[in-house]
């Protein structure tokens, strides 16, 4: 039960975020598969460590048609370090996209990503890598580089605090998941808030 759960709730701030950026095109790697076209990135570009994220793949046939139903033949994986590290991704279809598909995750240090794709497309197997970089879809920025006035600490540099102020003191753990609740309450308020201004602003302009 605690996994999908897990899933929605960072879908859902995912999408949240994703509705607050500005609504310019995303640079998304494009190629053709098998006869299909393949579009993969990042939902939200550009991708920032430590904020809630998604594999973004659309795939159309030879005719531009949305093809639908690959969450049951399709399978994903984001890897990092090289393949030192990988992570299998649930695919999820859009609401309301079709052909469109999301893999649910945070990623959690800067740099390179890449999304393997792979499974079965209109009864033909396919096992695609899509690696960020230029011309291709953008890797994950230090969020602290746009931070200001003051750079906000991450979970790993509050880790690392409460490591250095007492090694196996039964308090710490109290104390990370209280600040991992007060930070996670802080980025839904302040995707509310966003939310909010830009209703606002776009009632003004209507």
């Amino acid at each position: 039960m605690r996994r999908p759960f897990v899933l929605f709730a960072i879908g859902v701030l995912a999408l949240a975020l994703g509705a607050l950026a500005p609504q310019a095109a995303l640079a998304h790697e494009r190629r053709t598969v098998a006869g299909y076209t393949f579009i993969a990135g990042f939902m939200n570009e550009p991708a920032l460590a430590y904020y809630p994220n998604a594999l973004d793949l659309r795939v159309q046939d030879a005719g531009g048609q949305p093809v639908t139903g690959l969450e049951q033949t399709l399978r994903a994986e984001v890897i990092v370090g090289g393949g030192a590290q990988r992570r299998e991704l649930e695919l999820e279809p859009a609401f309301n996209q079709p052909g469109r598909y999301f893999g649910y995750f945070i990623p959690t240090l800067p740099g390179d990503y890449t999304f393997r794709i792979y499974g079965q497309v209109g009864g033909q197997q396919v096992d695609e890598s899509f690696t960020s970089g230029p011309g291709r879809f953008s890797a994950a920025e230090d969020p602290a580089e746009l931070q200001f006035p003051r750079q906000m600490p991450t979970t790993i540099d509050l880790q690392q605090s409460l490591a250095e102020r007492g090694q196996g003191s039964s308090n710490d753990g109290l104390v990370a998941l209280a600040l991992g609740i007060g930070a996670a309450a802080l980025a839904v308020a302040s995707v509310d808030a966003g939310l909010r201004v830009r209703d606002a602003m776009q009632r003004r302009g209507s």
